[in-house]
């Protein structure tokens, strides 16, 4: 249930700064810990596009990537 509560608050740190690595990637995760791999595959891609190098981006990287199927991040 945590990754499901999680999600507005995303949001809305996404909404006032819609660059902001860590929410990113914690969207990334959380969308992934809910079965919603597409749209963990964006935000992931998203996170990776504005950081590449930044902690919470690679540790999501890492964790999701394996994961992820091809159609999944189309």
């Amino acid at each position: 249930q945590r990754p499901r509560d999680a999600l507005p608050a995303f949001s809305e740190v996404l909404r006032r700064d819609p660059l902001q690595p860590d929410a990113l990637a914690g969207l990334a995760l959380a969308q992934h810990a809910l079965g919603r791999e597409h749209e963990a595959a964006l935000a992931l891609a998203r996170a990776e596009q504005v950081a590449p190098d930044h902690p919470r981006v690679r540790e999501a990287r890492a964790r999701l990537q394996p994961s992820l199927t091809p159609d999944a991040q189309r």
